[in-house]
């Protein structure tokens, strides 16, 4: 982030980053999700890096959605009423 020269840019991801920082790690407990993680995000650069922002849109909406089901998924295994 710190490349794009943008101030508030950087200031306001180090913001978001810091409150998501405990649910990504909850996306990530099970192994297979983590090979499955880096996976996706190497698909999003490679699409990044090609030029096809609607495909590495895709598969960024995509890897959220497994990253949020993932964390709701740890949550209810840890049955807190």
């Amino acid at each position: 982030m710190a490349l794009c020269g943008n101030t508030m840019v950087v200031e306001l991801y180090a913001k978001v980053a810091d409150r998501i920082r405990q649910f990504r790690r909850y996306s990530l407990v099970s192994n297979t999700r983590f090979v499955e993680s880096v996976d996706e995000h190497r698909d999003i650069v490679y699409n990044i890096i090609r030029g096809n922002m609607v495909a590495a849109n895709e598969y960024n909406s995509r890897h959220l959605e497994l990253a949020r089901d993932e964390v709701v998924n740890y949550l209810k295994r840890l049955d807190i009423s």
